[in-house]
C-alpha cells in the first residue's frame, strides 16, 4: 500500500510474504505506471515501510544513505523472552552463509565477518511475549534476527533463528515501523 510519494520517492507499507523486488514491479509498473528502484530491502517475511526511488539518480543517493547509516531505520519486534538488560546496544560480528540463507554471529577475526550494531529497548511486556523497539545502527543481512537470537530472544515465528514454532501465514513478528 502506498503511504507517501513525491517527485523523487514512493513509500510503501510492504506486507510480509512479498519480496522487495516484487513490490517494485507490481506496485510501480502495474498500479502507478512508473519505474521504481530499490534503495534498501526488507526480508520477504518482514512487513513494514520501504522507500523506493523514482529515478536512478535518486536511487544512487538514497542507497548510499542507507549503506552509510545516514538514514535511521526503526523496527518493532515481538520476541518470546524479555532481554536482560531491557535496553542495550548489541555489537556483534556477523557472517552471511549464502548457501543456508542465514547469518551467524562469529568471532571478529573471521574472514568475511562484518560489524553489526543495533540498539533495542523494551516497549511493552506480557506474560508470554515482549515488544522491542529496535534502531539499526548498521544494516547487515538478517542482522536483527541473528542478533536477537544470539541473546536468546528469537522473534516470534522465526524458526530459522530459534523460535519454537511458525505462525500460520509464515510471517515473523518483525516490522519496519519508521524511516
Amino acid at each position: 500500500m502506498l503511504i507517501f510519494q513525491d517527485d523523487s520517492i514512493a513509500v510503501f507499507n510492504k506486507p510480509s510474504g512479498i519480496d522487495s523486488e516484487d513490490l517494485v514491479y507490481f506496485q510501480g509498473l502495474l498500479e502507478y505506471n512508473i519505474k521504481l528502484f530499490v534503495v534498501h530491502r526488507l526480508d520477504k517475511r518482514v512487513q513494514g515501510i520501504i522507500v523506493l526511488a523514482k529515478n536512478a539518480g535518486i536511487a544512487s543517493i538514497l542507497s548510499e544513505d542507507f549503506k552509510n547509516a545516514i538514514t535511521q531505520k526503526t523496527y518493532m519486534a515481538v520476541v518470546g523472552n524479555t532481554p536482560n538488560p531491557e535496553n542495550a546496544i548489541l555489537e556483534n560480528w556477523i557472517e552471511k552463509n549464502t548457501k543456508l540463507q542465514k547469518a551467524f554471529i562469529v568471532p571478529q577475526q573471521t574472514n568475511n565477518a562484518k560489524l553489526a550494531k543495533l540498539e533495542y529497548q523494551v516497549s511493552q511486556k506480557s506474560i508470554k511475549y515482549t515488544l522491542l523497539e529496535i534502531k539499526l545502527l548498521t544494516g547487515k543481512f538478517h542482522q536483527i534476527r541473528a542478533q536477537l537470537s544470539h541473546i536468546n530472544c528469537p522473534i516470534v515465528g522465526d524458526t530459522k533463528y530459534g523460535f519454537k514454532r511458525s505462525v500460520p501465514d509464515g510471517s515473523i513478528f518483525l516490522q519496519a515501523s519508521a524511516i
